[in-house]
């Protein structure tokens, strides 16, 4: 009922922005398709020019107009030109719904999006990210302190948020909307294309891939430590990094990327438009991020294609190892795997290793857990199958991109303007 009466509204003009101008492309896209296929009119922006983003959303009929302020600016001025010039778009391009993801865009287009008397307006958290996952440091607690003010001014500006996993909504819950009971929503991350990404039993044996931009709290260090490890213990293993370089304060340089390639102790594989092939030929998909992640889209790609996956107990990370059938803990006395009784609840499990139906739960920051996940894979390879099949299964119980999209629009069509319904009517978890 409700995208027929999409269909019908066809004059309704949505704006969608992001940070990121390649998230558009790279991650909205089957979204914005499935808007265009109900008859919105949509228009894009983020905080960042992109010849190949702007290619791609005009094949689908979509207008991009980005506003280069730089998605990790933190200059005020420019920041406060990016609301105004938001604000000014929304307002020409006389914008009906704002449709807003990742910080910066969330927390600037929502107060644009109320100088602008935009009538809807949503934000889709996908990941709080670095302001508030580090823990020290003069620059983080400044970065911080302004986050969390603008987002308890942002989350007055909505209409209804979406979050990517529990966390995340428990944590603007109990810090920004106290005295607010907008319309929440739970989806299973941005979801992914289970035909675009089908499954795949050949792979190259004895490899390890990471994906991601290469940021300190993404886990890099930890996952070229727990190889340096492996090797150290004679362990034969490839182990692969997918993803650019970044301005994020944690970012590692080029010449530590030069520094660890040149002893052999990575393959850097640089950027790549189209990761299927590379995400086919390895055996395993490694992610320990401790970064505030939504649920990383690699990890879904990766469980699609069928293969096992290693990350971080971490908010988002967490969301993509299950404990259905089987939950083992590791034992650092006898060096073994002992069964825990399901259901298991993994937050109560931090600082342990968890081997669920498709993959490991690692403690964040650990690189010796990692290597001991990452080590049960050389030595039990039969596993790398087993647990890939079961990735394959739960990405298509969970995480197909169609169910996703379709719950999205629901949400963002079926907010009531002003409605006393309770809150709870509307969190699905």
């Amino acid at each position: 009922m409700c995208e027929k009466a999409l269909k019908m509204d066809n004059k309704k003009k949505i704006l969608i922005a992001s940070s990121g101008a390649s998230s558009l492309n790279g991650f909205r896209l089957p979204l914005i398709k499935h808007w265009r296929a109900l008859g919105y009119e949509v228009v894009a922006t983020a905080c960042e020019d992109s010849t190949a983003t702007a290619k791609d959303l005009e094949a689908i009929g979509v207008k991009f107009v980005p506003i280069p302020v730089g998605r990790a600016s933190l200059n005020p001025f420019a920041d406060v030109s990016l609301v105004l010039r938001m604000a000014e778009l929304m307002r020409r391009e006389r914008i009906d719904v704002a449709f807003l993801f990742q910080q910066k865009a969330v927390i600037y287009g929502g107060l644009a999006a109320k100088f602008a008397g935009i009538r809807k307006t949503f934000a889709m958290v996908t990941g709080l990210g670095y302001a508030f996952t580090e823990s020290s440091g003069l620059k983080y607690k400044i970065v911080n302190k302004v986050a969390s003010l603008l987002y308890r001014f942002s989350v007055k500006c909505f209409d209804g948020m979406i979050f990517q996993n529990p966390d995340d909504m428990e944590f603007v819950q109990k810090n920004f909307l106290k005295r607010s009971h907008i319309p929440l929503k739970r989806v299973y991350g941005s979801g992914v294309g289970l035909d675009d990404f089908s499954y795949s039993s050949d792979f190259d044996k004895e490899t390890f891939l990471f994906i991601g931009r290469l940021v300190a709290n993404k886990g890099i260090r930890e996952y070229i430590d727990a190889g340096k490890i492996l090797t150290a213990f004679g362990k034969t293993a490839e182990f692969r990094i997918l993803g650019g370089l970044d301005v994020n304060p944690t970012a590692i340089t080029k010449a530590q990327l030069d520094e660890w390639e040149g002893k052999h102790v990575c393959r850097y594989l640089g950027t790549s438009r189209d990761v299927r092939p590379i995400i086919r030929s390895s055996a395993v998909f490694v992610l320990p991020s401790y970064y505030g992640e939504g649920t990383p889209r690699s990890a879904l790609e990766a469980m699609a294609i069928g293969r096992p996956v290693i990350v971080a107990n971490t908010p988002g990370c967490r969301e993509v190892v299950f404990f259905e059938k089987a939950c083992q803990r590791y034992d650092w006395e006898s060096g073994k795997f002992v069964d825990l009784p399901l259901p298991v609840n993994s937050r109560e499990h931090e600082g342990e290793i968890l081997m669920g139906d498709n993959g490991f739960l690692v403690p964040a920051k650990n690189a010796e857990a990692l290597a001991v996940a990452m080590k049960f894979y050389l030595e039990n390879p039969e596993s790398v199958l087993v647990h890939g099949r079961e990735s394959r299964r739960l990405a298509e119980k969970y995480y197909d991109v169609n169910d996703v999209n379709r719950q999205i629009t629901e949400f963002v069509s079926l907010a009531p303007e002003s409605s006393k319904a309770s809150q709870a009517n509307f969190m699905k978890i």
